[in-house]
């Protein structure tokens, strides 16, 4: 009987010890939330999307190269070729600036990517009877400074919402992939496939922009701070701790 008793309240300070261990991871999680809610990460998300508009534009070629075409005596092959080149190097930003993530602040790769796609689209700017201008200008620094700004982004925004993760990564792929469709309209209105050297200048203009938007920009590509995965948190995007009853 005595052994019955102990047993008992052995049992029910153990219960009433896991209620209270509940009850404070409860309010742990309870504070974390509110603590990412005063941050402004909404400010993170909007330069995360403009950055990516700017990056994505590579992926509107198809609607690039047709003035080109029209104005210069190329296969489709020759002009494909461009878009090839994009790809790679567009993989090859995306794998450095990986490897280097925790030792290169993303706000460098951000400007590098501004400075590289300035020079890309300078150099595209100059191309003459052959494509070789073209393919190191666009192909290789474009898609290169489009890999940085990609990587830089993606891997930065998404570590100040450790509770959204999906949602984010969500948004800012919009933003990348809305970009051809913006830019593609953009450019198809100010620079017509009549034959004459207009994209050119396009490619000038567009090139300044690019780099004033991604320095502005890059100010604004930091890492959270040390511990931003607060109390409550057991892994990256995910607030466990519910209340028992």
């Amino acid at each position: 009987m005595i052994l019955h008793k102990t047993v008992r309240n052995t049992d029910s300070a153990k219960n009433s010890e896991i209620k209270q261990n509940n009850s404070v991871k409860y309010s742990k999680e309870k504070e974390c939330r509110k603590r990412m809610k005063k941050q402004n990460r909404g400010l993170y998300a909007v330069i995360g999307v403009i950055i990516l508009l700017m990056a994505g534009l590579v992926y509107a070629w198809s609607v690039m190269a047709k003035p080109i075409g029209a104005s210069r005596p190329w296969t489709a092959a020759q002009l494909s070729l461009t878009f090839t080149l994009v790809m790679v190097f567009f993989c090859i930003g995306c794998l450095v600036a990986g490897f280097l993530s925790e030792k290169v602040a993303p706000r460098l790769y951000v400007l590098l990517a501004g400075i590289l796609m300035l020079a890309g689209f300078m150099i595209a700017s100059k191309t003459g009877e052959t494509p070789a201008m073209l393919y190191l200008g666009f192909g290789v620094l474009c898609g290169l400074g489009s890999g940085f700004a990609y990587n830089a982004v993606m891997s930065t925004i998404s570590r100040w919402f450790p509770d959204k993760q999906g949602m984010i990564s969500g948004i800012l792929l919009m933003g990348f992939g809305l970009s051809s469709f913006i830019v593609g309209k953009v450019y198809t209105a100010v620079t017509p496939s009549d034959g004459s050297d207009t994209w050119q200048a396009t490619f000038r203009i567009m090139g300044i922009i690019i780099v004033i938007i991604l320095v502005i920009c890059s100010f604004f590509v930091v890492r959270p701070p040390e511990g931003y995965r607060l109390e409550g948190m057991t892994e990256v995007g995910k607030l466990p701790f519910k209340q028992e009853s």
